[in-house]
């Protein structure tokens, strides 16, 4: 177990980002994008961006792939945590900006 521990934190940590992300992307990305909308307020780049259908998915589909190819490869264990962490900082990196994106211009006067 403790020879995997890396290997299994990595993963969990993924898993809790796809989790997150995908309640974000279920709940509040859709109510914000309804709001600009509604109130015909036009979207700023990077909100636009960051309430896109595609961002979330493509890139957990992106992280999905890494953490394949880390599994399956055969690669050393260093090189498998390193690919394992990058594909969580993605995701996560790209969860925090789609959160801070959306809700940002509505703080703003």
């Amino acid at each position: 177990m403790r020879r995997n521990a890396a290997l299994y934190t990595l993963l969990a940590f993924e898993a809790i980002v796809a989790l997150l992300s995908l309640g974000f992307h279920m709940g509040p990305r859709v109510r914000v994008l309804e709001a600009f909308h509604t109130y015909e307020t036009p979207i700023p780049v990077a909100t636009r961006v960051a309430l896109s259908p595609l961002l979330l998915p493509v890139t957990h589909g992106v992280a999905l792939a890494m953490i394949t190819v880390a599994w399956l490869a055969g690669l050393r264990r260093s090189r498998r945590n390193a690919i394992l962490a990058a594909a969580v900082f993605l995701s996560a990196s790209t969860f925090i900006f789609a959160i801070v994106a959306a809700f940002l211009p509505i703080f703003q006067p």
